[in-house]
């Protein structure tokens, strides 16, 4: 039950921020510093999340795109950028 709690906060952290770009893209009332804090955040987020062998914002991004499990820590730990991307084996295994 703690797992899937921290996989619901990433998700939850990463809507948010996506949300508060979208709406201040969108409603044209970014302005720069604005911006700055957003991305400021942001990383402070994907930052945490990594340390802490989790998968930040830009990895949910791209699992979601991708298909496979994507994971900023994994890649680090590997010190090899093949083992970014895994493909998810259906007994929830990963090659």
């Amino acid at each position: 039950m703690n797992e899937y709690r921290k996989q619901l906060d990433m998700y939850v952290f990463g809507f948010i921020t996506i949300t508060f770009f979208i709406v201040f893209l969108l409603t044209s009332c970014s302005d720069p510093i604005t911006f700055k804090s957003i991305t400021i955040f942001k990383s402070a987020l994907d930052g945490s999340l990594t340390l802490n062998g989790e998968k930040n914002t830009t990895d949910i991004g791209v699992s979601a795109v991708t298909g496979y499990d994507c994971k900023t820590a994994r890649a680090i730990k590997e010190e090899n950028l093949e083992f970014y991307c895994v493909e998810i084996l259906n007994d929830d295994k990963q090659k």
